[in-house]
Formats: C-alpha cells, sequence, structure tokens
C-alpha cells in the first residue's frame, strides 16, 4: 500500500519535462509532383517520428505558421534541389530535414531523405513502392524511418533525480550503484521500470518502484529515518522483578495484619507450676 502511495504521489507531483532544446531539430517536409495519392502522409510521419524518436519535429503546420505562405512556395520551387531545402531548414531554425517526395509511375514510390542542413548533404535515403489507392502501413513507414535515420534518434530516454537530506547515502537502480548523495539527475531509457534503493549505515533503506515515461523529469525526494535500537531493560526494570517484590510485600503486610488483628481471648496462655 504504501508503494503503490509513492507511486501515485510521483506521478501527480514529480513528472516535468525534458528541456527541448537538448534535441536534434528536424522539419518535415513533403514535396508531390501533381498527385492526390497518400494523403497526409506528412502528419502520420511526422506522428511516428514524435512518438518513437528523441528527435524535436517541426511539422508541416509548424512550419506554415512560422513562414506563412512562404512556405509552400518555396517547397514548390526547390523540388529535389537539395541545396534550395537546406536554405529552407535554416530558416526553420533546425539542423536536418526529412525531405518525403511522392510520385507517380503507374505505383506510387515514395521516397525519403535525410538531409543535414549545415553540409546540404544526404546522410540517409529510404525508397518504396505501393499500388495506387493502397495506404502505406505503419510498419512500412517506420522501416524507412528507421533506414534514413541512425540507430540513436530512436533510443529514447527520461532523467531521475533523487534528492535526499542525508548526505553520503548510496543510490542503486536496478541493484547498480550510480554514486552518493547529493547526486545529478540521471538519464536513462525509457520508457522502463526501476526499481530505485537509497542506503546507509545507521538508517532504514528508501525503496520504490517507477514507471519513467519518455522526456520525463522524475524528482524523487528519498526520506532516510534513523534506525532506533530497542535498549535493554537492566535488571530492576524488567517486570518480573516488580511483581517479586510485590508479591513479597504483600505476603509480609498480609501477616503483620493477621497477627495484630487476633483477638485477645484466642491468645493462649500456658500457667506453670
Amino acid at each position: 500500500m504504501n508503494s503503490l502511495l509513492i507511486f501515485c504521489t510521483l506521478l501527480l507531483n514529480n513528472f516535468t519535462a525534458v528541456p527541448k532544446h537538448q534535441k536534434t531539430k528536424v522539419a518535415v517536409v513533403e514535396y508531390r509532383a501533381g498527385i492526390s495519392e497518400q494523403p497526409n502522409l506528412t502528419n502520420r510521419i511526422s506522428s511516428l517520428l514524435k512518438k518513437k524518436s528523441n528527435l524535436k519535429i517541426i511539422t508541416r503546420n509548424d512550419a506554415r505558421r512560422q513562414m506563412g505562405s512562404k512556405f509552400d512556395s518555396i517547397v514548390s520551387q526547390c523540388q529535389n534541389n537539395t541545396t534550395c531545402f537546406s536554405k529552407l531548414g535554416k530558416k526553420l531554425n533546425v539542423q536536418e530535414v526529412l525531405l518525403v517526395g511522392i510520385t507517380e509511375f503507374g505505383t506510387v514510390l515514395i521516397n525519403m531523405k535525410r538531409i543535414i542542413v549545415k553540409t546540404s548533404k544526404i546522410k540517409g535515403t529510404s525508397d518504396i513502392d505501393i499500388k495506387k489507392h493502397e495506404r502505406i502501413s505503419r510498419l512500412q513507414i517506420f522501416g524507412m524511418l528507421k533506414t534514413v535515420f541512425p540507430q540513436k534518434y530512436f533510443i529514447q530516454k527520461g532523467m531521475v533525480h533523487i534528492i535526499s537530506e542525508t548526505k553520503g547515502a548510496g543510490v542503486f537502480i536496478d541493484n547498480k550503484k550510480q554514486g552518493q548523495t547529493p547526486i545529478k539527475p540521471i538519464n536513462l531509457i525509457a520508457p522502463r521500470s526501476y526499481s530505485i534503493k537509497v542506503t546507509k549505515k545507521k538508517f532504514n533503506p528508501f525503496e520504490v518502484s517507477i514507471d519513467l515515461a519518455p522526456d520525463a523529469l522524475l524528482r524523487i525526494n528519498a526520506q532516510l529515518t534513523p534506525i532506533i535500537k530497542h535498549q535493554p531493560s537492566k535488571w530492576y526494570e524488567k517486570w518480573w522483578v516488580w511483581s517479586i517484590a510485590g508479591a513479597i510485600l504483600l505476603g509480609t503486610t498480609a501477616g503483620t495484619l493477621y497477627y495484630f488483628n487476633q483477638p485477645a481471648d484466642e491468645v493462649p496462655v500456658y500457667l506453670h507450676p
């Protein structure tokens, strides 16, 4: 019950977003050669990247809000010119552009290119053919993204910040020591469950299990309480000593009262000749 209460408290009070400036910014841009196949593809790609990657995604709608009508005009002018899309990326203040091209030659050809804005170079590309009127699946989209982007972009993390008023306590996550308090926030792969333990001699250990979400900063207030040892009682403080003493006192008092309360004519008198 205590663990459940701690867990609920952590969920309600201790999650904040990891600062977004730490992420690589990628603008998702779509160029179509006058076809209407695969509607909403760019939004599906952006949504998937937001859920599965550690990137800061600038969607087509974000770009339109930032640049207005100029955005669609520039995309139309750039067509397949990598340098042109790189310049667009600079205007959007991103490090990379994911260019999604959609053309039709009997089948629908979908091409993805990862353009590095600083160098105007292509660092990853992927193609797929889809039959007309057939919707590309989420799994197919993700497979293309995994080909275009490096694996490190799909490792999501959260942060755990363990705070304790007790200095010099050992901090363990899944039984691996991370250091001693005070300790800096720790980056961990997410989503994932972790067991956290904070220990120090002469203190009761603090333990809790957490579910860490991507992009979350979880603050844990680990309060350690001193161990209070039970002091052995001295011989005259033990209950049975006072019980015996009481019995002796009671017995003595009873005998004395009996003697002094005997009637005078019951006391035996012996006369010697």
